[in-house]
């Protein structure tokens, strides 16, 4: 599941998925995808682990942005939809 939020200007796609906390943990975990739609070189995407559901509102979603993002290229490889 997908959803998509302006935040600051941006619109930002939130995606439920599954990835590997690289260097932390070797257990697939429930976590969102975060993607700012207008970054195409991908390099502001991002997993926030322990969450398994998406966000409902822009306000939500922005705060969301506030916890710890894992943004290295290792962790993101393994990210599953």
């Amino acid at each position: 599941m997908k959803c998509t939020f302006n935040i600051s200007g941006h619109p930002v796609a939130f995606t439920l998925c599954t990835a590997i906390a690289v260097g932390i943990s070797p257990d697939r975990q429930p976590a969102l995808f975060v993607h700012d739609e207008l970054d195409e070189f991908g390099d502001g995407d991002g997993v926030i682990f322990g969450i398994n559901e998406l966000p409902e509102s822009s306000e939500d979603a922005a705060s969301l942005l506030q916890e710890y993002m894992e943004t290295d290229s290792e962790t993101l490889s393994t990210v599953q939809f």
